[in-house]
C-alpha cells in the first residue's frame, strides 16, 4: 500500500507513517517497494514475518472479542452494534 494512502486510512499525517513503516523495517516486519504504477510513490509491503505477526494480532483480537462480547445474549449484541454505529456516523 502507498505511504500516502496508508495514513489517510490510519487517519494521521504522512511524517507519522514514515516514522511508524521505519521502525517496521527495521524490525523485519514491512519492506519498502517501488510502485509499479508511481515512480514517485513507495508502497509498505507485509515481509513474511510480517503477515505472521498480523495474522498472531488478529487470532488474540478475535479471541479477545469472544471472550469479552461472549457474556452478551444476541439482543444485547444488536443492541451495542446498533449504539456504536450510530456513535461512528455522529463522529464522521
Amino acid at each position: 500500500m502507498p505511504l500516502g494512502q496508508l495514513a489517510a486510512r490510519l487517519s494521521c499525517v504522512k511524517s507519522n507513517i514514515t516514522q511508524l513503516v521505519d521502525r517496521l523495517e527495521t524490525d523485519g516486519f514491512v519492506a519498502r517497494a517501488h510502485d509499479p504504477n508511481d515512480r514517485r510513490s513507495r508502497l509498505a509491503v507485509l515481509t513474511p514475518a510480517g503477515r505472521k505477526a498480523c495474522d498472531e494480532g488478529t487470532r488474540v483480537q478475535e479471541e479477545t472479542e469472544r471472550e469479552l462480547f461472549g457474556a452478551l445474549s444476541q439482543d444485547e449484541a444488536r443492541q451495542l452494534g446498533a449504539l456504536i454505529q450510530k456513535v461512528t456516523q455522529r463522529a464522521e
